[in-house]
């Protein structure tokens, strides 16, 4: 919870750990979900921010342009309280995403003109154009030379990520509008229009989606907030919800649910997968090791001298400790940065590597050796009696399985002394 995750099956803190794909919403997600202005053209001029203040077109465009649109009306000091009052709307043409525009026809009660007015994408509304107003107010022709202008500053725009629209008008005559009332068919005149202004808007990336999208490389999953989302999350390996703007269709078939809509989470997700993963191979490194060895010691210490060096009391003492205090403490080790920079696990690859059996045998070995040692010729060379010899094998053995968890930190390193002179150290500092 403290990483703004809910995790609603157990099984996908798991699966986190072999995730190699991430596939993303890409609004709200990523990005703040909050549409805004960066760039308004006028004519062939863009309308720059001059020490904060915006410099503003003709008033006659300028009050054209509020009639045709309520987008980012605050910061460029719109108001359109006033606009709603002084005109009547006759007809709306909704947006239609093959058309990718949607048009209104209103009235103004002062004067009792009617005005057509489109926006939408830019590429599709610059072609029902005839005209254009210039920086000065003036209206031109669109001819050739100038419609390959305005198509060079839209694709400026989609090059800086923006999303070009384009503000249109006409003036429509009284006889082209058809029955207010509903009788006979009105529309929103298509051709002949006057280019108002184009203007890009942008969807705002959240701060934090560089780091997090470095730190990821190749991972995570597929997420998803609309119903929509659904059975992508549903299909998934790991299906990851929005908590806030999450419908709750998307939520109850997602398996990790984003409280915070914060793409930063998703990476401490796949890094506490990936830890979990890490853990369990710590683990079982660590009880093979310690079982391996002791039932070897036994065993060969059986066949040549005779007697079991443990007895089944101290071996289950052994179990207890190694099960509880050695297994526990490397079961919940906190995840690392560094296991961002490590590949992704595969389903398919072994729980147990080669490195992991190389470090098993090793270690393994090195018990036995010493233990061994002690229980063959543990009298004659530190000239002690049986009781006593037997006391130092079983304590050695302890000791030797106390000290083992610290190489087993790094359980795909190439070297089994990898901090093992600070086991040492600690170890008989204990002492």
């Amino acid at each position: 919870m403290a990483d703004k995750a809910m995790v609603r099956k157990l099984s996908a803190c798991e699966a986190m750990g072999f995730a190699t794909t991430i596939c993303t919403d890409n609004t709200g997600t990523l990005t703040l979900n909050q549409m805004k202005v960066t760039m308004f053209w006028h004519g062939l001029e863009p309308v720059e921010d001059i020490q904060g203040a915006y410099s503003k077109p003709d008033p006659f465009v300028l009050q054209l342009i509020q009639e045709g649109v309520a987008l980012n009306t605050t910061e460029l000091n719109m108001e359109t309280e006033n606009l709603t009052r002084s005109c009547s709307i006759i007809h709306v043409e909704t947006f239609n995403s093959k058309k990718k525009r949607s048009g209104v026809l209103l009235r103004r009660n002062a004067d009792n003109t009617i005005n057509a007015h489109w926006k939408g994408g830019a590429e599709m509304i610059l072609k029902m154009c005839s005209r254009y107003y210039d920086a000065s107010g003036i209206v031109k022709n669109l001819d050739s030379d100038s419609m390959m202008k305005f198509e060079h500053i839209i694709q400026g725009m989609a090059a800086s990520s923006l999303r070009c629209i384009a503000f249109t008008y006409v003036e429509v005559a009284e006889e082209e509008v058809g029955d207010e009332e509903g009788k006979t068919m009105v529309k929103v005149k298509e051709n002949g229009l006057t280019l108002l202004g184009l203007v890009g808007i942008k969807d705002s990336c959240r701060p934090e989606v560089k780091k997090a999208v470095e730190a990821c490389q190749h991972a995570v999953a597929v997420t998803g907030d609309g119903t929509n989302d659904a059975p992508a999350l549903k299909e998934a390996d790991i299906g990851l919800s929005m908590g806030i703007q999450g419908t709750e269709v998307a939520k109850e078939s997602s398996d990790i649910v984003i409280l915070g809509d914060n793409f930063a989470s998703v990476v401490s997700v796949v890094k506490w997968g990936r830890c979990s993963y890490n853990n369990i191979q710590k683990f079982i490194q660590f009880q093979l090791t310690v079982n391996i060895a002791a039932l070897a010691i036994n065993f060969v210490a059986a066949v040549l001298v005779g007697k079991l060096p443990h007895s089944a009391v101290q071996l289950l003492w052994v179990n207890l400790i190694m099960d509880t205090l050695g297994a526990l403490a490397l079961a919940t080790e906190k995840a690392t940065i560094e296991l961002m920079y490590k590949p992704a696990v595969g389903r398919t690859n072994p729980l147990i590597t080669n490195v992991m059996w190389r470090n098993i045998l090793a270690q393994a070995l090195y018990q036995i050796a010493v233990s061994l040692t002690l229980q063959l010729r543990g009298e004659s060379l530190l000239g002690v009696t049986q009781g006593v010899n037997d006391t130092l094998v079983f304590h050695t053995f302890v000791w030797v399985v106390k000290f083992l968890p610290q190489p087993l930190t790094q359980i795909n390193h190439y070297s089994i002394f990898t901090k093992l002179y600070v086991s040492c150290v600690k170890t008989i500092s204990k002492i």
